[in-house]
């Protein structure tokens, strides 16, 4: 892990985190970047020096945070990139399970965000509903 440097490219596949003027945002803190580029100064970027599906480190990494920032950040609006030495995750090293467990979530993933649409819109016609009940 490194904090961003500068004009450097980072490859595709590389994943980043806020660190500077952050605040704790629970899950999905951890970005995939998407096409190889350059990144600003107030991240971190991770780039894996073993074989890594990007979104099972991702997913890794966000099973982890929360003890991460509860013991090292703290309420600070910073994190310190040398802390994440700290950082320790459950980790499976054959990438065929990780490919897999990347799959599965991101099904559930696709699950949840279906049935968050689908309350939101139970929501809004109820409250359409109580609003013309009356005439």
């Amino acid at each position: 892990m490194e904090r961003a440097v500068k004009d450097k490219i980072y490859p595709v596949g590389s994943v980043y985190i806020q660190v500077s003027a952050c605040r704790r945002r629970g899950l999905e803190q951890f970005r995939i970047l998407r096409e190889a580029g350059t990144m600003e100064n107030k991240y971190a970027v991770i780039i894996p020096k073993v074989q890594a599906h990007p979104l099972y480190l991702c997913l890794a990494l966000e099973r982890c945070a929360d003890e991460f920032m509860y013991r090292y950040v703290g309420s600070n609006i910073n994190i310190q990139v040398e802390n994440f030495k700290y950082f320790t995750l459950d980790w499976h090293d054959d990438y065929t399970t990780q490919k897999y467990i990347a799959e599965y979530m991101g099904v559930l993933d696709g699950l949840i965000k279906d049935t968050a649409y689908s309350i939101e819109a139970l929501i809004d016609y109820k409250k359409y509903m109580l609003e013309n009940m009356i005439i």
